[in-house]
């Protein structure tokens, strides 16, 4: 059996099911990896790719950032990804931080909090050997949620950790239906799932306010996976419209692209536009992104404090099948 899928970043999906096969990226991971490449660059000293972030992504990165440096105390830190690529029991990887003097690595983590022990025991490895250290700490690095989760590993745990990953996904089990299905290239042929398709019986006239809670979590689960099946329906479709199939009841609209001027020709026009115009076109800007500029170029005044508005916060849920025996 080929082994050339594996990867640190796949283990925890092969501890849970051994058939799992990691899919194109989705619009969860294109950000993290935004969210990343400005994280490495700034940690580095620089902001260079800040511009793909919104004013909120920016706040999220500039955390991780006083952290990573806050946990350093000092020490140097090297964000490079050619000087942090490992070698870990024949898989490649490349880590985001590494503070190799007080033997610890990080990493920058978006969205909710998830199980990522089994990478980071792969990362932990590779730097142990690189380190000639015997025990080694990780960082995971939840911008979004401003939480920091500290794993610890000895050689002895994070090899074993890792084996049990790697025998899992080349065991040949039968497929395990787990909250990752729908980052598996096998979601929409894999045999359990599609028999978990099944949703609750409801009732033909039952409202949900009159259902329980845990049926109300096992509803929307179930109906979470026939969403997915829905949406891969729906790119087949626009393929076939769009090479001239006619299907009744389905329209392929087209829209185009948004139409920007650059910042530099904004600036070479400034006096003509006004100051005051140009600034209520782009509206707001984020307290993190004002206050980086502010003690760049006027450091010796203090920020405006009394001047930030803040927006009202939000609240969502998360919903997963709890583990078992909860």
């Amino acid at each position: 059996m080929s082994t050339s899928f594996l990867r640190p970043s796949i283990l925890p999906k092969l501890a849970l099911c051994g058939q799992y096969r990691s899919a194109p990226a989705g619009a969860a991971a294109e950000r993290g990896t935004r969210l990343d490449v400005v994280f490495r660059d700034a940690i580095a000293g620089g902001w260079k790719a800040a511009g793909k972030l919104d004013p909120l992504e920016l706040d999220a990165v500039q955390w991780a950032v006083d952290t990573a440096r806050a946990l350093a105390n000092g020490s140097p830190l090297e964000s490079d990804e050619e000087a942090l690529k490992i070698w870990t029991l024949g898989m490649p990887g490349t880590g985001d931080l590494l503070c190799e003097e007080l033997l610890w690595s990080a990493d920058l983590k978006s969205g909710q909090k998830r199980n990522y022990l089994e990478q980071q025991a792969a990362y932990a490895l590779g730097y142990m050997e690189r380190a000639f250290a015997d025990e080694w700490t990780v960082y995971l690095l939840y911008c979004d949620l401003r939480e920091v989760e500290t794993l610890r590993f000895t050689r002895e745990s994070a090899e074993a950790i890792v084996r049990n990953a790697i025998a899992k996904g080349v065991s040949g089990e039968p497929p395990t239906v787990n909250e990752y299905c729908g980052w598996c290239s096998n979601r929409f042929t894999c045999a359990p799932r599609r028999e978990s398709l099944g949703l609750v019986e409801i009732g033909e006239k039952a409202l949900l306010e009159s259902l329980p809670s845990e049926l109300l979590r096992e509803f929307v689960t179930r109906a979470g996976i026939v969403e997915e099946f829905a949406d891969e329906a729906r790119g087949i479709l626009k393929s076939r419209l769009i090479q001239g199939e006619k299907v009744p009841g389905v329209t392929l609209t087209s829209k185009r692209g948004s139409r920007k001027v650059p910042e530099r020709i904004v600036e070479l026009k400034l006096g003509g536009l006004g100051v005051a115009d140009v600034l209520a076109a782009y509206g707001p800007m984020s307290e993190a992104k004002l206050r980086e500029i502010w003690q760049r170029k006027i450091p010796g005044k203090p920020f405006p404090e009394d001047s930030v508005l803040e927006s009202p916060g939000s609240a969502y849920i998360t919903i997963r099948k709890p583990k078992a025996g909860k």
